[in-house]
């Protein structure tokens, strides 16, 4: 009912994390792409229903995302020892685009890989 405000973080702080990969998730090259696999987390109210009726946890569900040749870019380049700030200069400087655009980029999509957790932040 009352939800706990998150911290904002200032614009120096988010940009000093450091992103590492989820070691669940598997990867697989396509080209010049790359399909990540990795498994769906089962809601506590299925499982508690799936266990009710079978007597044994559910298995996790799979799920594929398949990464453009921007995202398979930020993706190689997360090593677990560069910022977010080393990554925003590096796809500027890769695909030819704004700092500005980079930043704006490489967060959204750095959220949505966190969001799916296939990230998480340092």
């Amino acid at each position: 009912m009352f939800k706990k405000k998150q911290p904002q973080l200032t614009k120096a702080e988010a940009l000093a994390h450091i992103p590492a990969k989820n070691p669940e998730v598997q990867e697989s090259r396509q080209g010049d792409c790359v399909l990540l696999s990795y498994p769906l987390p089962v809601s506590p109210l299925v499982r508690g229903v799936v266990i009710f009726f079978s007597s044994r946890p559910p298995a996790a569900c799979p799920k594929k995302l398949e990464l453009d040749a921007m995202g398979t870019h930020v993706w190689d380049s997360i090593n677990g020892n560069r910022t977010v700030a080393q990554l925003t200069e590096d796809f500027a400087e890769k695909f030819d685009i704004t700092h500005s655009e980079a930043e704006v980029s490489v967060a959204a999509f750095l959220r949505d890989l966190g969001r799916r957790s296939l990230i998480a932040m340092r």
